[in-house]
């Protein structure tokens, strides 16, 4: 497939990564010689100077012939325009960044996405604020992710020295309701087999029905936790959403505080978030955390725009005693220094998007798709289709999947947890979770 990424930004240089390591032809468009000497260096792609939002620069990057054209540029109008020329050149696929908030609201008729030649929108931070979300609905999970229209979780944990699952290998502990998808060990992907026993300190991802979170506290020795009241650190592109999506759901008892620097933001914010506590502050200090009480909150996020600012920030509120602590970062590099500093999960906004811009291009149709680990592990969601290799077998019979599994298997309205004897059929929803490399070559014994 060819793709021009219009931006070497961030998000551009980890699209266009992941999208060469899958053999994809890319062409990377920027105005800035610096950002895309940097590509060139690192990545297998073509690169050009320019203008992405112009027909000339475009069609200089082969905009005829392109299948894919992601625009990842820095202005929201630039991604608009390049999507739109795009499109009018028969480009099939157009997808855009897009931050302004004015761009997205349902009360703009005047913006449509399909009049502009947008077949995908994404904003990156407002994608993070829902992951956080997430996570603080399932406490003590470090990143979750939905498949099969949101009926099957994947949810990665840490794991304790007391926990259930680590007294034993795998097929004596024999997880009902869940499936092992994998252990993180020393930075290590693993793919658990019957024999793999959990180690205090390792990552692990378990799969299954979404709600049945109950079983999985039995496996980590965990209890159930209230989530009652939340601090966020930063009213900017991820804080404002995610207080207004915590607000909007708030239960009876339930209590949000924003804390942010600016006397002036604070101002915009008390007037967007009715009900929603607003607190003047500097959060790198520990006066003021210790001022608020943020040590008795049920959870604490920084996310302001400043990766050391939310580092300093989430350290202070895990001395304070804070109950869980989730930072969002800019870059993944970070999320050692992150775990040092006491934070229970992080979020990289341009990892998230990635994944929803890495589903467009995959060769294979899947359903859904999402990158774990720094983008090294990925879970999909694909279709099984009648005439395919693993059609009418067990899962035994199709041997070992190396670097891979399955997680679950979707069956009409059912939800099932996969062991031997399963036998897929065609129709069968399954979600698979592996390295990136196993399963860009796995998914081919269940396509037609």
């Amino acid at each position: 497939m060819r793709v021009i990424v219009v931006g070497a930004g961030k998000l551009g240089y980890e699209v266009a990564r992941l999208l060469s390591a899958e053999d994809h032809d890319i062409v990377v468009v920027d105005q800035r010689e610096d950002a895309l000497s940097e590509v060139a260096n690192s990545l297998d792609v073509l690169s050009i100077q320019g203008n992405g939002a112009s027909p000339k620069v475009l069609a200089k990057a082969g905009v005829d012939k392109t299948d894919l054209l992601i625009a990842a540029a820095g202005p929201d109008e630039v991604n608009i325009v390049a999507c739109l020329t795009a499109k009018q050149r028969g480009v099939p696929v157009c997808a855009a960044r897009v931050r302004n908030a004015d761009y997205l609201s349902d009360d703009n008729p005047a913006f449509t996405h399909m009049r502009f030649g947008i077949d995908v929108v994404v904003n990156p931070e407002r994608t993070a604020a829902l992951e956080i979300t997430r996570i603080l609905k399932t406490p003590t999970a470090t990143q979750v992710a939905y498949f099969a229209g949101g009926r099957v979780s994947l949810i990665g944990l840490k794991v304790d020295g007391g926990a259930p699952i680590v007294r034993g290998p795998l097929r004596e502990i024999q997880p009902q309701r869940c499936v092992v998808a994998a252990v993180v060990r020393d930075d290590k992907i693993l793919i658990p087999d019957g024999d793999t026993v959990v180690r205090p300190g390792d990552k692990i991802y378990l799969a299954g029905r979404t709600g049945n979170f109950a079983e999985i506290r039995a496996l980590m020795g965990s209890s159930a936790r209230s989530m009652r009241d939340v601090v966020i650190v930063g009213g900017g592109r991820i804080g404002l959403p995610l207080a207004q999506m915590l607000a909007s759901g708030q239960r009876r008892g339930m209590e949000v505080k924003v804390i942010e620097r600016s006397p002036e933001r604070c101002a915009e914010l008390a007037a967007a978030l009715p009900g929603v506590l607003v607190i003047c502050g500097d959060a790198e200090k520990l006066e003021v955390l210790r001022e608020e009480m943020v040590g008795g909150a049920d959870a604490f996020v920084a996310a302001t725009g400043d990766d050391a600012t939310n580092l300093l920030s989430t350290m202070a509120a895990k001395q304070l005693g804070v109950g869980q602590a989730i930072v969002a970062l800019s870059r993944e590099d970070y999320i050692p220094l992150a775990e040092r500093a006491g934070a229970d999960a992080t979020v990289v906004p341009r990892l998230i998007t990635a994944s929803t811009l890495l589903q467009l291009a995959n060769r294979y149709k899947v359903e859904s798709l999402s990158l774990f680990e720094e983008g090294r592990a990925e879970a999909v969601e694909l279709v099984v289709e009648a005439g395919s290799r693993a059609e009418g077998k067990r899962l035994m019979d199709l041997g070992r999947l190396p670097g891979a599994i399955v997680g679950a298997v979707v069956r009409r309205d059912e939800v099932i947890i996969p062991k031997g004897q399963t036998v897929v059929k065609a129709g069968d929803h399954l979600v698979l979770f592996g390295t990136v490399e196993a399963l860009e070559r796995i998914q081919r014994m269940f396509r037609g």
